[in-house]
């Protein structure tokens, strides 16, 4: 089984983890929106399609993220992330996958909200609380 996740660090009074993962041939997502002193205030599960990769799952989350993140007016922003592949797609403004188009789109609408989003890679599974709640949800 693989997983990876990102945590959202808001200046704003809110952190949010998410992850993406495929377990016996199911495969979902999950977004948890936390306080900084670590209350959970939202989760967000996602079913996607059983063909559905790891990758697609993740992307997916990072979507659902971006537009919570636009939703609740939470800015600046900072999506730390394990997920180096997602990272990597992101960073190719010239990629035609589409998740990654609908990412774009989302952050084209934080910019256009005055709304702030960044990312940063960390390592997985180093005991990120926020971290091992979206894992178990997802």
């Amino acid at each position: 089984m693989s997983k990876s996740t990102v945590l959202i660090a808001l200046q704003k009074p809110t952190v949010s983890t998410y992850d993406g993962s495929k377990r016996h041939g199911k495969v979902g997502a999950a977004v948890v929106i936390r306080n900084p002193s670590g209350s959970t205030v939202l989760i967000k599960k996602l079913k996607l399609h059983d063909v559905c990769s790891v990758f697609q799952a993740e992307m997916a989350a990072i979507d659902q993220a971006c537009q919570i993140i636009i939703a609740k007016k939470f800015s600046p922003a900072l999506i730390l992330t394990d997920s180096k592949s997602s990272l990597m797609e992101l960073s190719n403004h010239n990629s035609t996958n589409h998740l990654c188009n609908n990412i774009f789109k989302s952050l084209h609408q934080a910019k256009l909200h005055n709304i702030n989003i960044s990312f940063i890679w960390i390592r997985s599974h180093i005991g990120i609380s926020g971290n091992e709640e979206a894992d178990l949800a997802a």
